[in-house]
């Protein structure tokens, strides 16, 4: 009789980046961008690195685009961040507003420091 073969332990890699990680909804943000008058925070990426640019000391967020989470706000993006999502349970944000958007951004940075 063959020995079953055990999995091994499950292997853990380093990111290629550093700074903070933030989820949000590509279909959320397609959603705003065909609205007749889309607004800045449609393109989430683009918004936090202009942010950067404009606080270089801060730290570096990194947007990374999954599929739709069937929250679907009207007129909204759904986020999560690492705090967000190692609370539990877990939580999320809904920002529909480019305000909504900077306090946001200034609680991760909140958190940071």
């Amino acid at each position: 009789m063959k020995a079953e073969k055990t999995e091994s332990e499950l292997k853990n890699y380093s990111a290629p980046w550093t700074g903070e990680v933030i989820l949000a909804c590509k279909r959320c943000q397609k959603k705003l961008r065909r609205e007749k008058h889309p607004s800045e925070f449609s393109r989430l990426k683009k918004w936090f690195k202009n942010r950067g640019r404009q606080l270089p000391s801060t730290t570096a967020f990194h947007i990374i685009e999954i599929p739709c989470q069937n929250i679907c706000p009207k007129h909204g993006v759904v986020v999560l961040s690492r705090p967000q999502l190692a609370s539990r349970p877990p939580r999320f944000s809904i920002l529909s507003s480019e305000r909504q958007v900077e306090r946001f951004y200034e609680a991760l940075i909140a958190m940071k420091s």
